[in-house]
């Protein structure tokens, strides 16, 4: 590739994707150049892209979503890329698929060079991670059930075992994410009705992207239970049966988005510490083996045509810009 080739993925229409080359970025004054070295389709929110299954027209977050404008076809989204500037340097960017860029440089994560690219590949589903179980505020010896062993969700369930002091409990139907955990430390079932203790956990996370999930985390919780809603449906409506118990357990829905942190943390958390324990959390974790493919730019549409299978078992992919 070209020091000066720039291609970018565009989302066409359901189920369509191109490849089109693009001028080389110009950038204005106090922006870096940086060229693409590997990139991340997340499984879960891609897949809605990639389908078809999100409110057209709706306004993008920058600083999550990778672009600035509306989902309408055609679009770009991603927001995993490492890149490297044009002295060596490399840094983690929220950014789409595109080789080449620009970008001021407090929009960029600076690696350590203790970091691979692929380990960095990470960051995001981390730091949602660790959004969530800041949003759950969990106690120490708190039993949590957790619907969905996605990336999110198995990140998710990491974080609570290894620094909150918890006791995990991790539910999906497809028995071979089990590969996933360290079951004497984490508990994994593909059915709550396997689980001990169902009903009466101290909390729950639904990271499932399932109607079927949450409703089995609004159930699984006890008296007073928290319960944070994690997925992110797009278009979809989401029935509920609220009439069991809900109201008799004065149980606690939550809503969780990475791209704001709550005030219930305290006034002192701001992005730049949370990231700052992402990156730490990512080189102490190292879980490579959550991503399962890798394919080259050029055969994208195989990528996402893998995330689009009915079993869903497969975790981060990466794409290589190089060719």
């Amino acid at each position: 590739m070209s020091a000066v080739d720039c291609r970018a993925l565009y989302f066409t229409a359901p189920g369509k994707i191109e490849i089109r080359e693009e001028p080389p970025p110009s950038p204005e004054e106090g922006e870096l150049i940086l060229q693409s070295c590997l990139q991340g389709i997340s499984p879960g929110t891609e897949r809605l892209m990639f389908t078809g299954n999100f409110p057209r027209g709706m306004q993008s977050d920058p600083a999550i979503d990778g672009f600035s404008g509306s989902f309408d076809y055609p679009f770009r989204y991603g927001y995993i890329n490492v890149a490297v500037d044009d002295i060596g340097r490399r840094f983690f960017a929220f950014r789409d698929h595109v080789t080449r860029f620009t970008a001021r440089p407090e929009e960029l994560i600076p690696l350590p060079d203790s970091m691979n690219n692929e380990t960095a590949l990470l960051i995001p589903h981390t730091e949602t991670a660790l959004s969530i179980v800041h949003d759950l505020n969990p106690h120490l010896g708190d039993r949590v059930l957790i619907s969905g062993a996605g990336i999110v969700g198995t990140l998710t369930a990491e974080l609570l075992d290894r620094y909150q002091g918890c006791k995990v409990t991790v539910v999906d139907p497809l028995p071979d994410k089990v590969r996933f955990f360290d079951t004497e430390r984490i508990a994994f079932f593909t059915s709550t009705g396997e689980v001990p203790g169902y009903g009466n956990f101290d909390a729950a996370v639904d990271a499932s992207a399932a109607a079927a999930g949450l409703q089995s985390c609004i159930d699984g919780v006890g008296f007073e239970g928290r319960v944070v809603a994690a997925s992110w449906f797009g278009d979809r409506e989401v029935g509920l049966n609220l009439g069991r118990n809900f109201h008799r357990k004065r149980l606690k829905l939550i809503s969780s988005q990475v791209s704001h942190i709550g005030p219930s943390i305290g006034s002192l958390w701001n992005k730049e510490r949370r990231m700052h324990l992402t990156l730490q959390i990512v080189e102490s974790m190292r879980r490579l083996d959550l991503i399962t493919a890798r394919f080259p730019l050029s055969r994208s549409i195989d990528a996402f045509t893998l995330i689009t299978t009915a079993d869903m078992s497969v975790g981060l992919i990466a794409l290589d810009p190089e060719e």
